[in-house]
């Protein structure tokens, strides 16, 4: 493998995407909510991530709207709200 062609941009944004994910899906989990069953709103208390990983996580996740800079919880928390989920990245 070249390492000056691996783009770590690329791959610190597309690991923050999955961890997005990831935390989301457990939220699901944790409040018995199919991921078949469409979210309005998922909170996410990070500054920004670009508009492309934005998608794929709307996508990955069934949510129609993402909103950045959600109130800050403890390291790793994931919280839960009837149609809300906020995660803490």
């Amino acid at each position: 493998v070249c390492e000056e062609e691996i783009n770590k941009d690329l791959e610190k944004d597309m690991d923050l995407a999955y961890k997005i994910v990831k935390l989301g899906r457990s939220a699901r989990n944790s409040a018995n909510i199919k991921n078949r069953q469409p979210l309005s709103e998922m909170l996410i208390s990070v500054d920004t991530l670009p508009k492309y990983y934005e998608d794929i996580v709307k996508d990955e996740l069934n949510v129609k709207k993402i909103e950045f800079g959600g109130v800050e919880l403890e390291s790793g928390t994931v919280i839960a709200i009837q149609d809300i989920i906020q995660i803490d990245v």
